[in-house]
């Protein structure tokens, strides 16, 4: 679950990094094309020296706000994080199915050393954020769903059958709902 949980933000960072990269980049760009055109190219598109002047301090506004954003926030590093951890998370659970699987006389050293080894790799890891932590495990929970039913229907669209699980799951939420009852037990007489 963990390993999910970090992909998701790390893509997500990702994501965020690239769409503020993006806008500084364009925003330039058109910082660039604004202030250097040739006032006679001005005339024939009908915009007034004004006018270049309010779009290039208006550009330049969101370039300068932009930077601080990308400063402040650090999308990229928190990115990279996630990423790390995934991949420590990963190459740990990697590491305990082959232990589990490999009958061996030093078996208990073994299990101590990679016991040791977890409490170390989980120490260094970027918490995930306790405010992202449901929607991140039930992120993961329809991954693995969606994952099992794909196995299950091999030949069918990924787009249908995620569809028809979100489709069951909220007839589930909202019948449970209004009977007020929980899905593990019916009390009714």
């Amino acid at each position: 679950m963990m390993i999910s949980m970090h992909s998701i933000l790390r893509d997500r960072f990702r994501r965020r990094a690239l769409a503020v990269d993006l806008v500084v980049l364009v925003a330039s760009a058109c910082l660039l094309a604004v202030r250097f055109v040739d006032p006679a190219i001005l005339q024939v598109l009908k915009v007034t020296p004004e006018r270049a002047r309010l779009v290039t301090g208006i550009v330049s506004v969101i370039v300068f706000l932009m930077s601080l954003v990308m400063l402040r926030v650090d999308w990229k590093e928190r990115s990279s994080q996630h990423a790390r951890a995934a991949s420590a998370l990963a190459g740990l659970k990697s590491r305990g199915r082959t232990l589990g699987l490999t009958p061996n006389a030093d078996y208990d050293v073994n299990a101590a050393e990679f016991l040791q080894d977890c409490a170390r790799t989980m120490a260094g890891l970027i918490p995930i954020p306790e405010s992202n932590f449901v929607r991140l495990k039930a992120r993961h929970l329809q991954k693995r769903l969606l994952s099992e039913a794909i196995g299950a229907n091999p030949g069918a669209p990924v787009f249908l059958v995620g569809l028809r699980l979100r489709i069951a799951a909220s007839r589930h939420v909202h019948v449970s709902t209004i009977r007020g009852q929980s899905s593990d037990t019916d009390d009714s007489p």
